[in-house]
């Protein structure tokens, strides 16, 4: 009986030269977590009557990132309804604590994840955003609504 169970133990245990295939993570995942999953939760959901969700937004599933990009930027404040939810808050600038490469990683980890799978966001598109709209007030969609819609 004893030689059984060690017979039987032996064959669960794992091959320690066997590769076992993990994908890396998203390179905007680890910055995701540290700068925006406070507010939007890690699974994008947001919370109900305080941070609009991410997952499912318009604005990140949008064909132009712009307005994302630059909300990344700048911040935004005032109302905005996501969902079919209202809300009414401010959201803190992100481009005084990440470098172009960081934010356009943490953007696109935003429009890749939870289904999305939009485009991926260069480092280019952030400098170019960054230059363009030099600012230090936060956006309201209001703003972003008419200078996207009027943009070429």
């Amino acid at each position: 009986m004893t030689t059984l169970l060690a017979l039987l133990l032996a064959g669960c245990r794992p091959d320690p030269t066997a590769k076992v295939a993990i994908p890396p993570p998203h390179p905007g995942k680890n910055a995701y977590i540290r700068t925006c999953a406070a507010c939007h939760m890690i699974d994008g959901r947001g919370l109900p009557n305080l941070f609009p969700p991410l997952a499912g937004s318009p604005t990140v599933q949008a064909a132009d990132p712009s307005a994302l990009i630059l909300i990344a930027l700048h911040g935004l404040e005032g109302p905005v309804e996501v969902n079919g939810q209202h809300f009414d808050g401010v959201m803190p600038a992100q481009g005084n604590l990440l470098s172009d490469h960081e934010l356009a990683a943490v953007v696109s980890y935003i429009r890749h994840e939870w289904g999305h799978g939009a485009d991926v966001v260069t480092p280019t598109q952030v400098q170019a955003l960054r230059a363009g709209h030099p600012r230090h007030d936060p956006w309201t969609m209001e703003e972003l609504s008419r200078l996207i819609s009027s943009a070429p």
